[in-house]
């Protein structure tokens, strides 16, 4: 807590010291966030001198908003921007200055349909008028991603839900569960049962069978937007490096027609800055850009 206290304390002053120098103030929760949202940011933000701040949680960005609402005034052309991820929030935050993702978190908009039909697309070099072996090269690719997509999903998902009630459950809760043990995908891989899950987090809430197939079912409305999204981030690389690997065999492709040429590496660690481009880039972010950066469109 007192690091965190130091972390909120530090961003605070560098705001304060940089107010006179500075226009545009952009504060993430994440390390990797300002790896997604440049590109979207950086043609309204232009030659204006800017600084961005890696708060470290969502609760610290909306902390921040608070102290700098509450105990400074802002100059004439100073411009703010906050991002943070929804998570497994079911009510929308009602705040018109802090911008909240419509999915589970950014990495969940690089493996929509559109996202993957960007990346094959852009990577592959193709076009409206391309030949009927390129459109079925295409359809292969597009089908084996959604298909991996629908088995990540599918094993995780009874995790998952467990993972959202005790989000959900313990938001005023004094001893909330320790929930890193099963952030990583491995560990919560085909798990079906809840008290394999319960023995994994220490102070975790009772939930019943009902609860989680109850939350299996919503989640199952859109699971590639409500799925927590580091898990297709520590998954879906490697079915993209399967899709280019192929692609790029000069004989001996399991997949595809013809040999393609891709010059891209995907993994864990850079799937947020690689495919950055090819995400999807929803509609409410734009508008919000533009109304916090002062840009008429």
């Amino acid at each position: 807590m007192e690091e965190e206290s130091d972390c909120i304390e530090t961003i605070f002053q560098s705001y304060i010291t940089l107010k006179s120098t500075c226009t545009v103030f952009l504060f993430f929760e994440g390390k990797d966030d300002f790896k997604y949202y440049w590109c979207r940011l950086a043609p309204f933000v232009g030659e204006q001198n800017y600084e961005t701040y890696i708060c470290r949680s969502k609760e610290n960005v909306l902390q921040l908003y608070d102290m700098i609402r509450f105990q400074t005034k802002p100059r004439d052309n100073e411009k703010i921007c906050y991002f943070v991820d929804n998570d497994y929030e079911k009510s929308r935050l009602e705040n018109q200055d802090v911008y909240v993702t419509p999915t589970y978190s950014i990495e969940n908009l690089y493996i929509s349909d559109s996202a993957i039909k960007n990346i094959l697309k852009g990577e592959w070099g193709l076009s409206g008028e391309m030949v009927e072996s390129d459109k079925e090269d295409f359809e292969i690719a597009f089908n084996y991603l959604k298909e991996k997509r629908e088995e990540i999903i599918n094993s995780i998902i009874y995790a998952n839900a467990w993972y959202s009630l005790q989000y959900n459950k313990s938001k005023d809760s004094l001893q909330p569960p320790k929930l890193s043990a099963i952030k990583e995908y491995k560990t919560i891989k085909d798990v079906k049962d809840k008290t394999t899950l319960e023995d994994l987090v220490p102070n975790s809430i009772e939930v019943s069978e009902d609860e989680i197939e109850a939350e299996i079912a919503y989640l199952k409305q859109n699971p590639e937007e409500k799925i927590r999204g580091k898990y297709f981030e520590q998954t879906m690389p490697k079915y993209f490096t399967k899709v280019f690997q192929d692609s790029n065999k000069k004989n001996n492709r399991e997949m595809f027609s013809k040999r393609r040429r891709v010059n891209i590496n995907v993994g864990e660690d850079n799937m947020v800055s690689v495919l950055s481009q090819y995400a999807d880039s929803p509609s409410n972010l734009i508008a919000y850009i533009t109304s916090k950066l002062n840009v008429n469109i």
